[in-house]
């Protein structure tokens, strides 16, 4: 079905060295960007939620099963608020993925999906979305577990772009994008992952110091203009 196509783009290069080694699409990494005019339009306020994840949660081989228990883990560990568009129903017991958990004695996994679906908030798109990330002290991410130890995804440059500092999991290129604990933080676990929360809402002043790092070197490096001028060198 990509016989068509002349060129691939991907935020991760390890399917972007897929398609260019064994494929005759050429792959080109291609970063997501932030689009820096939405500041412009934000309520500028006081941050009012301390901790926030908001993101797709898709229970499925390859997709958020890490994210999953994660967020599970901070909704126990933590006061994390969470908005996505799964676990809506409020007594999760009756889906007949819950029952399978039951039969199964997937306990611990029917826990979770009870912890979060009490936990959710419900989805946010667009601007509200932002305008969550831009009223939040830190933003929980957690790449898809296709990603493997590569980094990027969007929430990356969704957070930091609006000022929000940025809690994600560690990889290994990470470094090539942001000054680990300078322009963004990290965590290897879910108990480092509460750590750091603690330490951040504990000490403000370096809490704004990364988060407003974050947000410089996104908006010199990561917007969608220069995303789009590394696509032109790719055509031209």
């Amino acid at each position: 079905r990509y016989e068509e196509c002349d060129y691939v783009l991907c935020c991760f290069h390890d399917t972007v060295d897929f398609y260019s080694k064994n494929r005759t699409i050429k792959g080109y990494f291609f970063m997501f960007g932030f689009e820096a005019t939405i500041n412009d339009i934000l309520i500028k306020r006081e941050q009012e939620y301390d901790f926030v994840f908001s993101g797709s949660v898709i229970l499925g081989k390859n997709a958020h099963l890490q994210r999953f228990h994660y967020l599970a883990e901070l909704a126990k560990k933590t006061k994390i608020g969470i908005w996505t568009p799964g676990f809506k129903d409020k007594w999760p017991l009756f889906r007949r993925d819950q029952l399978s958990r039951i039969k199964n004695f997937r306990w611990g996994e029917y826990m979770d999906v009870v912890r979060l679906s009490n936990s959710n908030r419900g989805p946010l798109f667009g601007l509200p979305m932002y305008q969550l990330l831009r009223d939040s002290k830190i933003t929980f991410n957690k790449h898809i577990d296709v990603a493997g130890d590569s980094a990027v995804n969007i929430r990356l440059t969704e957070a930091t772009g609006v000022g929000s500092c940025l809690l994600t999991d560690w990889k290994k290129d990470l470094h090539n994008f942001f000054d680990i604990d300078r322009e963004i933080v990290t965590y290897k676990s879910v108990d480092e992952c509460v750590e750091k929360v603690k330490f951040l809402l504990e000490n403000e002043s370096e809490r704004l110091k990364i988060a407003e790092a974050g947000q410089r070197r996104t908006l010199r490096d990561y917007t969608f203009g220069n995303s789009i001028n590394r696509f032109a060198e790719y055509i031209l």
